[in-house]
């Protein structure tokens, strides 16, 4: 058998040309590479988890496979890592076998297989992966590689047993890292591997150089994923012991409390939630009682934390703990997210839900305690919340018993709000044992039992109900509250409700409606689960700090679970203000610049706020670091602010220890002729015509600054790079000119993008077609100026044209990036304008500028690509009778710039 080709790449992966496996754990939000996958992929993943379909447990597996052809990434790859903390290199090699089984029975299904090995021909198979469970909770790097190894091993040897060799096969696998020094790690462990016999049988590890490719990062320290959440394991042993993991630092510690410690605490939990007062210092006791010594710290760092629990210890008022050492004198609760996380063996195996926006609601049952004006009023409050947002809301307030059954299996919901008096351990008509759940009527109530025959379970669930939020553990059976009941709260979320709120205690009624008020907002608008449940704590906590309402509710679920299809507020782990070292805000800026070339718009807004908060967190010291000043050049440039990249850039130029290298010099010169064009275009549309004049003739002079920076560059080393440069200049200036002078400055653009290629050539690194495409653009535009010269292309043109295309294709195919798939459609663009045919290709055309841009680019480099094209628009002739055929170019170009733009907002 072919041997499997290995590779390694740092950077996104966008930009991978397989593709990509990824990891879950059960139970996780769907973040990082999976959110980004999630967005290249139609919001496909997104879709499979809010259907419970998603992932979680070991060797579950689901492909998503890109419907757009020759689009990257080309699909996505998740495996089931299991609980977090779990994970061994067994587990991961069993999963990414299965995995790669699934894949590769996949392409062969496609190709016209049949189970009885009848492929029409041999399907090659080729993959991405990350380094899968190497996270804070899982394995080692070394660990991952091999192990991943190991799986895709054992994979291809099953084929080969099965007699599936001949027809599907693995014959490329790329290992693929967003940070270099993982990166780096990764390609010493395949070292390692490469001399060991049972990996050589397998595998072609090559040379083992790291393929640089678009939006990788790099680092001074090490820093977790912000919307990574810390998990916390607390068992409640039957001996009256609590068991703490960290799973996410691989550590495991036991914590005994003596019968007089267990007696103490207990009395403190039972002050704590019997009145709704907030008495802070209980919060800071409780904090000192249960928290082994060594996790106190954990409360500083102000990480977000989901607590997996079970049923004796989910019976702890874990949200009100308070550090009684921190500096913000606030629970935990309130500065960070904090989630729960039940862990049961008994759950519904086949869970349904609906993705129909309905909800019911039910406000104060109709029963002979007193009514509850404020459960009423909050009731009608979610109501009111779910009608704004869209949702079809069944509303019973006041109802019967009858009403309030007959609501809840007549329809499906992807809401539920249970607002009222509730019970716990009592007494009901007809009903020997006690039971627990909301009064709908006189000795009648919502039980377990009830929730239990609900087919279709809702995706969220709302208790604000007195206890019902009581999970009790069964070892101590002269506990205050009894033995252990099952409640509303934990059925919901044994059957398989994605995110349940439940009020532990009474809380108060104003505190309560704010809670509710804010929850529903946030959610409804966006907002991961996580997110909303902080923010309604917060607000809860500053408007009504004299209540415990805050922490009464114990919140269960996914922290990434949102109802809103586009969601895309995440819970935010701010980044420590202030530097320490100049590296570390060098790398900083250096990870911004490269996060742009994957960014959404919205994402690179943030990045420019992002940026100029890092520059005004900058010691005025540092600034006089000409290195420094040419990272935020360089930044501001790719995020396209232009004005404050030329600003640092020069400033750069007069630092005292001039540390700038001549990349940067090259980069400030491009970047002032394009603001000279950039103004010019802004005085065009809002001065007269004598203003207009002298305005150009001024950017014209800040062009021609730009341009003797270059030459002087070129006298030092002429390189392909920097005659490109001049060639754009000159391209700019003949955009700002007239007549003759323009037809001047374009022969000059063509001479030096031809010497360009033809250096390009002379040093064999021909792979940059930039030089190539803007010579052929020169040609076609100086024919509309010459109508004696004709558009059709030379010979000689015409051969490196399609020579330069099938290496542009193969560099798309193998090393993709966002300028691969702009030059095919660059040099499509230039062919039919050069054969007059390029009104029969518009909708290809501008079909290909469009899916470019959907993989990503940063600010300064799809700008390049408009330039690009209003450069064909602008210079074509307007009124010369003989040259209709420029004009109709002209407005098929001017039809591709519309297009393109509108398809950009």
């Amino acid at each position: 058998m072919q041997k499997i080709k290995i590779s390694i790449a740092h950077g996104s992966v966008g930009f991978s040309p397989y593709p990509v496996m990824v990891g879950h754990y059960q139970g996780d939000t769907i973040t990082s590479v999976e959110k980004y996958l999630n967005r290249c992929l139609n919001e496909r993943l997104g879709l499979k988890s809010k259907l419970g379909l998603y992932p979680g447990p070991l060797e579950s597996v689901e492909i998503f496979l890109n419907t757009e052809s020759n689009a990257k990434p080309a699909g996505g790859i998740i495996v089931g890592l299991g609980q977090a903390g779990t994970l061994t290199p067994v587990d991961l090699i069993k999963t990414v076998c299965h995995a790669a089984l699934r894949y590769a029975t996949t392409l062969l299904e496609q190709d016209g297989a049949s189970t009885t090995h009848g492929s029409k021909s041999f399907v090659p198979v080729s993959l991405t992966s990350v380094l899968i469970g190497s996270g804070p909770s899982g394995i080692s790097v070394k660990e991952s590689v091999k192990s991943i190894l190991q799986g895709l091993s054992q994979a291809r040897l099953i084929l080969d047993d099965k007699g599936y060799s001949q027809s599907v096969s693995f014959i490329a696998f790329e290992f693929m890292e967003l940070w270099e020094d993982r990166a780096i790690l990764a390609a010493r462990a395949l070292e390692e591997l490469r001399i060991d016999p049972d990996f050589q049988e397998c595998f072609d590890f090559g040379s083992i150089n790291i393929r640089c490719s678009p939006g990788r990062r790099t680092r001074v320290v090490f820093k977790e994923e912000t919307n990574w959440w810390r998990r916390l394991r607390i068992l409640g042993k039957s001996e009256g012991t609590l068991g703490f993991s960290l799973l996410t630092d691989r550590a495991r510690t036991e914590v005994s409390l003596i019968p007089a410690q267990r007696a103490l605490v207990d009395q403190f939990i039972k002050k704590a939630i019997s009145h709704t007062g907030n008495e802070i210092n209980l919060g800071k006791t409780l904090f000192e009682l249960l928290i082994p010594n060594y996790l106190k710290d954990l409360a500083s760092k102000r990480e977000n934390l989901v607590l997996l629990l079970n049923q004796n210890a989910a019976r702890y008022p874990w949200e009100m703990l308070q550090d009684s050492r921190s500096t913000d004198k606030r629970p935990l609760a309130v500065e960070v997210g904090v989630l729960r996380q039940l862990e049961t063996p008994v759950f519904r195996d086949n869970v349904f839900s609906t993705l129909a926006n309905t909800a019911l609601v039910i406000g104060d049952p109709k029963s002979p305690l007193p009514d509850l004006p404020s459960a009423q009023e909050e009731a009608q409050l979610v109501r009111g919340a779910l009608l704004l947002n869209g949702y079809d809301v069944v509303f019973k307030q006041c109802a019967s018993s009858l009403e309030i059954i007959e609501s809840l299996y007549s329809r499906n919901y992807r809401f539920l709000h249970l607002t009222g008096h509730g019970v716990y351990r009592q007494k009901s008509m007809g009903v020997d044992d006690v039971v627990s759940g909301m009064v709908i009527g006189d000795g009648l109530f919502l039980t377990p039992s009830e929730v239990e025959q609900m087919r279709t379970v809702p995706d969220l669930v709302f208790i604000n109900c007195c206890h019902l939020g009581y999970i009790e553990g069964n070892e101590d059976k002269n506990f205050d509250y009894g033995s252990l009941a099952a409640n509303l709260a934990t059925q919901f979320i044994r059957i398989g409700v994605r995110a349940v709120v439940a009020a532990g205690w009474a809380v108060d009624d104003s505190a309560a409606k704010t809670f509710a008020e804010t929850f529903y907002k946030e959610l409804l608008t966006g907002a991961s689960f996580g997110a909303a449940v902080l923010k309604a704590r917060l607000r809860t906590y500053e408007q009504h700090p004299g209540v415990n309402t805050w922490g009464a509710y114990q919140c269960y679920g996914d922290p990434g679970y949102s109802p809103v299809q586009d969601a895309s507020q995440e819970l935010e782990v701010k980044r420590p203000s202030g530097f320490h070292m100049i590296s570390e805000a060098q790398a900083e800026i250096h990870n911004l610049l490269n996060d742009a070339a994957t960014a959404s718009s919205d994402e690179t807004k943030n990045l420019i706020a992002d940026l100029k908060k890092c520059e005004s967190e900058i010691p005025s010291g540092w600034l006089n670091s000409g290195k420094l000043r040419a990272e935020f050049g360089s930044a501001y440039g790719e995020l396209g602010i232009l004005s404050e990249a030329i600003t640092h850039y020069k400033a750069a130029m007069l630092t005292e220890d001039s540390d700038i290298s001549f990349r940067s010099v090259e980069q400030m010169a491009n970047l002032q002729s394009r603001w000279a064009v950039h103004l010019w275009r802004e005085a065009h549309t809002t001065t007269n015509d004598d203003d207009e004049l002298r305005a150009r003739d001024d950017f014209l002079v800040e062009i021609d600054e730009a341009i003797k920076l270059l030459e002087i560059l070129c006298s030092i080393n002429l390189t392909s790079e920097r005659l490109s440069l001049l060639g754009s200049a000159y391209k700019r200036k003949a955009i700002i000119s007239l007549g003759d002078e323009r037809v001047k400055y374009i022969v000059k653009m063509r001479d030096m993008f031809r010497k360009s290629y033809e250096l390009k050539k002379e040093k064999k690194d021909d792979d940059d077609f930039y030089p190539l495409i803007n010579w052929i653009t020169a040609e076609i535009v100086l024919s509309w100026h010459n109508s004696a010269q004709g558009t059709k292309l030379s010979a000689e043109l015409l051969s490196h044209l399609h020579k330069s295309e099938e290496m542009a294709n193969e560099r798309e195919l193998n090393n993709p990036s966002f300028w691969s798939a702009i030059t095919a459609v660059e040099f499509s663009l230039v062919l039919h304008l050069s054969d007059r045919s390029l009104s029969d290709h518009v909708d290809e055309i501008i079909r290909g500028y469009t899916a470019a841009y959907l993989r990503r680019s940063t600010p300064r480099q799809f700008n390049s690509v408009l330039e690009h094209l209003e450069f064909f628009y602008e210079t074509s002739p307007l009124y010369e009778d003989d040259l209709k055929s420029s004009m109709s170019d002209r407005e098929n170009v001017g039809i591709i710039l519309r297009e393109l733009r509108k398809a950009c907002a």
